[in-house]
């Protein structure tokens, strides 16, 4: 039996957040623009989200640890899972991905992989950047990649992005 979806919004440097969990696991962090929607059944674990969240935004949190469910297929998960281990102020790019997912030719599913992550900054596919170190691809809208990448950068003391491969 599915239970019950709770979401809550909070105003984000970036826009607003929408927050979606269940009873055990956030299920999405999605941004959904500048207009403030209704909110709608906050729950306990929506609220340290958006705890999290804001202590992100100020630089004070670099990983999170909410619980998160990462609804996907086994390949997605592992993109996923080895996007959460790109470091705070860094990036990577899809190549490094496919490669330490020991599929260096999966570069588009990488990917694509990485354009279904519906747990936005909680897994930090804003990390991931072109193989030329371009912006590439963020369903959050590129202008706010660069604002995380940058807000990263300037918290982690980096000045300026780094790549890890």
């Amino acid at each position: 039996m599915e239970s019950a979806l709770y979401r809550e919004f909070f105003e984000s440097p970036a826009g607003w957040v929408e927050i979606t969990a269940s009873s055990s696991a956030v299920e999405s962090v999605l941004f959904r623009g500048q207009v403030r929607p209704e909110t709608l059944q906050p729950s306990l674990l929506t609220s340290q989200c958006a705890d999290e969240l804001r202590a992100y935004f100020k630089g004070a949190l670099k990983q999170f640890s909410i619980p998160m469910n990462l609804r996907g297929t086994p390949f997605q998960t592992g993109v996923w899972n080895q996007v959460r281990q790109v470091p705070y102020g860094a990036v990577t790019t899809y190549n490094a991905l496919a490669a330490a997912l020991g599929k260096p030719q999966a570069v588009r599913a990488v990917g694509m992989a990485n354009g279904k992550n519906r747990l936005l900054v909680l897994i930090p596919c804003h990390r991931v950047v072109g193989a030329d170190g371009s912006m590439v691809g963020y369903a959050g809208e590129l202008w706010r990649k660069k604002w995380l990448l940058e807000m990263e950068a300037r918290f982690s003391g980096k000045g300026q992005l780094s790549l890890e491969f």
